[in-house]
C-alpha cells in the first residue's frame, strides 16, 4: 500500500497518510502551530529504507577464499578464483533473499523510510483585513 508524508522544509517528513491529498490537508491544518509560516509544503511517497542486503556475494566469496587459504596454505589460493559474473549474480540473489528473510523473521527491518515522488504545494496566503487603520500611538515605551 502506498503511503505519503508531508514536510514544511523538504527535509523532515511527518505523518503517514493514505493519499497525497490527506497529507497536504494535514499539513495545511498544522500550519497554525508553526512559528514561521512556510511558503511551500512538500508531499512525498514513503518508501522503505534500503536494508543493505544486496551486493554481499563478493564479500562472502572473498571471506571463503581467505579462510580456505588459511586452512589449506598454497592449495587454497585457487579456490573459487574462477567464478563467472552469472554465478556471482546468482549467489548475490540467494544471499539477498536469505538476509531479507532473516530480517523479516526477526523483525529487524528498519522502521526508517525514504521519500520519493515529491510534489510541491504553495501555501495559500491569508488575505489581510484593513479593520482599523487610524491607530493613535499613546506611548512609545519610553518611561520618564
Amino acid at each position: 500500500m502506498t503511503e505519503f508524508s508531508f514536510s514544511y522544509n523538504g527535509s523532515n517528513y511527518r505523518g503517514i497518510f493514505n493519499t497525497r491529498e490527506e497529507a497536504l490537508s494535514a499539513a495545511l491544518k498544522g500550519i497554525g502551530g508553526l512559528d514561521v509560516l512556510p511558503q511551500t509544503i512538500y508531499v512525498g511517497r514513503r518508501v522503505p529504507a534500503d536494508p543493505h542486503a544486496s551486493g554481499l556475494a563478493r564479500h562472502v566469496v572473498a571471506m571463503i577464499r581467505a579462510r580456505a587459504a588459511d586452512d589449506l596454505d598454497d592449495m587454497g589460493t585457487d579456490y573459487l578464483a574462477r567464478i563467472t559474473p552469472g554465478q556471482m549474480a546468482s549467489l548475490d540473489s540467494s544471499l539477498q533473499g536469505a538476509v531479507l528473510g532473516w530480517l523479516v523473521k526477526h523483525d529487524l527491518l528498519s522502521a526508517r523510510f525514504g521519500i520519493d515522488s515529491v510534489s510541491e504545494h504553495p501555501v495559500p496566503t491569508v488575505p489581510q483585513t484593513h479593520a482599523e487603520t487610524n491607530l493613535e500611538v499613546s506611548s512609545l515605551g519610553i518611561e520618564e
